[in-house]
């Protein structure tokens, strides 16, 4: 349990060291993501591959973009054309970009897709049309605008993740959702089969509350709640937590720890 900066932890009290896990915040989620340089590079070499191994370095190239495609610092405000044809593509890299508000229906073409990269733009909500992605594996919404307002008492929840996410997308084992501004995790989160769930940076006051959502997933292995706002900690949540390897609430506002 990383504690570090909340208001009973002092530096020479802390056991806490650096070892937040690099998946988090604004860790890159794969290394098999190319750059536009890298794969124009690819394709330069592929061409003189062309005329030296039968073809075997152009297929090699066109084969990979099939696979995964990288449209990173592209200035875009919507998803290309081109990626959305490729049925496909496991890895689509869109971070850093002009997407705002909602993501576009048309993603659900991307059936096959394991690995989404939406970081740092400007998505305030997810559509129904990502139930489609039932192979979705990671997906990095940091750096956005999703926002949400729940009343803790009536358990209204917000609308930027359709609650019908956590029921269909049942391969999603990473949620990165760092540097947005939510107020409470959300609930279709606590439906999904996750081992990852970042919500650190965020304006978070409390904990999911196992009295009114009983919820929780099972196999979650690292839950990154540092800097925000957060004032309490119910052991139950720890304790419901049987997998949980890394908990990281640093820099919060919790004053006084409950029995563990």
């Amino acid at each position: 349990i990383h504690l570090y900066g909340n208001p009973l932890i002092t530096p020479e009290a802390s056991r806490v060291g650096d070892a937040a896990p690099s998946a988090l915040g604004d860790a890159p989620l794969s290394s098999y993501i190319q750059d536009e340089r890298e794969a124009e590079h690819c394709f330069k070499t592929g061409r003189v591959a062309l005329a030296r191994s039968d073809h075997d370095g152009l297929l090699e190239h066109l084969a990979q973009q099939l696979l995964s495609q990288d449209f990173s610092l592209s200035d875009l405000s919507n998803f290309p054309d081109s990626a959305l044809r490729t049925t496909t593509l496991l890895s689509l890299g869109m971070a850093r970009n002009d997407l705002s508000g909602v993501l576009p229906p048309s993603i659900e073409c991307l059936r096959g897709l394991r690995l989404l990269d939406v970081s740092h733009n400007k998505i305030t909500h997810l559509p129904h049309a990502m139930t489609s992605l039932k192979g979705l594996q990671e997906l990095n919404l940091s750096h956005n605008r999703m926002a949400n307002t729940c009343d803790r008492k009536r358990m209204e929840e917000e609308k930027c993740i359709p609650m019908e996410l956590g029921e269909a997308m049942t391969s999603l084992r990473t949620l990165l959702l760092a540097h947005n501004k939510l107020s409470w995790v959300p609930l279709p989160c606590m439906s999904l089969s996750l081992r990852i769930l970042d919500v650190s940076h965020n304006e978070l006051e409390f904990l999911p509350d196992f009295q009114r959502h009983h919820v929780m997933p099972d196999e979650l292995r690292v839950f990154n709640a540092g800097n925000n706002h957060i004032r309490e900690m119910d052991s139950a949540f720890v304790h419901r937590l049987k997998s949980l390897e890394v908990f990281i609430i640093e820099t919060n506002l919790i004053e006084q720890l409950p029995p563990l």
